[in-house]
Formats: C-alpha cells, sequence, structure tokens
C-alpha cells in the first residue's frame, strides 16, 4: 500500500512535470519565433539603414563641386557644351523646371556689361520716337513679350515718361543753330568746323 501511494504520487508528479514540460516547450516555441521574428525586423531595418546612409553619402558626394578648369581657358567647343550644361543640370538640381533662372542669368550678364539684352530708358526712348510708337502700342509691345513669355528688353512705360519730360524740356529751353546748304559745303571743302557735317 506505502508503494502503491508512492506510486501515485509519484504519477501525479510525472503528470504534473509533463504538463509543465509542455507549457515550457510551448513557450521556449513562441519565444523562438519571436526573436526569429525580431532578428528578421533588425536585419531589415540595418539594410534601410545602410540603404539610406548610402544614398546620403551618394547625394553628398553629387553636391561636391568637382574642381574644373576655367570657361575661358577651355579651347575644345564640345567641352564648353558640356560644362555649361553641366553648370545649369547642377544650379537646377532639386528642380522640375524653373522659369525665371534663364531670365536671370540674362539679367545678371547684362548688369556686369557682359552680354546687351536690354535697353536703357535713352534707348528705348529713341526706339520709342524713331519707329512713330505711340503709349499705347508700346504697352501693347510689352504685353506681347509677357504673352510669350520673351525676355522683355524694353523699361517700364514710367521710366520712358521721365526721360520723355526731361529730353522735352531741354528741347524747349535751348537754341540750337543749323547751318544753310553753302556753310555746309564751304565746311566739307575746307574741313573748318565739325559742327556742320
Amino acid at each position: 500500500m506505502i508503494l502503491s501511494r508512492e506510486n501515485q504520487d509519484l504519477r501525479h508528479n510525472l503528470s504534473i512535470a509533463e504538463k509543465q514540460l509542455k507549457i515550457l516547450t510551448r513557450d521556449v516555441e513562441r519565444l523562438t519565433a519571436e526573436n526569429r521574428k525580431r532578428k528578421t525586423e533588425l536585419y531589415q531595418s540595418k539594410a534601410k539603414e545602410t540603404l539610406m546612409l548610402a544614398k546620403k553619402k551618394g547625394k553628398w558626394k553629387k553636391q561636391q563641386k568637382p574642381r574644373r578648369k576655367s570657361f575661358d581657358s577651355l579651347t575644345n567647343y564640345l567641352a564648353q557644351i558640356t560644362q555649361t550644361d553641366e553648370a545649369i543640370v547642377q544650379y537646377l538640381s532639386g528642380q522640375e523646371d524653373s522659369k525665371h533662372f534663364f531670365m536671370d542669368i540674362i539679367k545678371a550678364l547684362d548688369r556686369k556689361v557682359m552680354h546687351k539684352s536690354l535697353f536703357t530708358p535713352l534707348e528705348a526712348f529713341c526706339i520709342y520716337h524713331s519707329s512713330g510708337l505711340t503709349r499705347k502700342m508700346y504697352s501693347e509691345l510689352k504685353r506681347w513679350y509677357k504673352i510669350l513669355g520673351m525676355l522683355d528688353p524694353f523699361p517700364y512705360l514710367e521710366q520712358l515718361k521721365k526721360v520723355e519730360g526731361s529730353v522735352d524740356s531741354k528741347e524747349l529751353l535751348t537754341v540750337q543753330e543749323k547751318c544753310g546748304w553753302s556753310e555746309r559745303r564751304k565746311a566739307r571743302h575746307s574741313c573748318a568746323t565739325e559742327q556742320c557735317r
């Protein structure tokens, strides 16, 4: 009886131990699955991080300006075109298109007196009067430049009015002598005066 009682206690303890073993094996399997999942997530996040670092490093390298020869020292026409295109692309990087970039370049070249593309108010005034434009026609011409998206070489109408006011007042107050035909012929032959020519 004592042996059977001990046997029952051992069987009972064995069944409890087996149940605990099943619970522990389930926990171990669950934890190993979670561990695998975390490892894959960690691996993926590290891969993303290295990819991001590589992209940032690549962008940083692209942003570094390479040493180039000065544009004026280039003798090859294709090298000049290539360097110009690269400079434009480098400036515009990050932008799909720029409406004002090229206009600003042309105006900057005009300010630095490297390329004349804009009329001074006096030059525009001379063109305005020699072509017989009215203020309405002048405004219409400027409007067409704007509609077509072209660089308008003419100054504003207000600047033209200022020049017109200053020139008109001077012409009214000054008296100019004009040479007659016979005086011009004498001046041409004798080369005495430069005014009559």
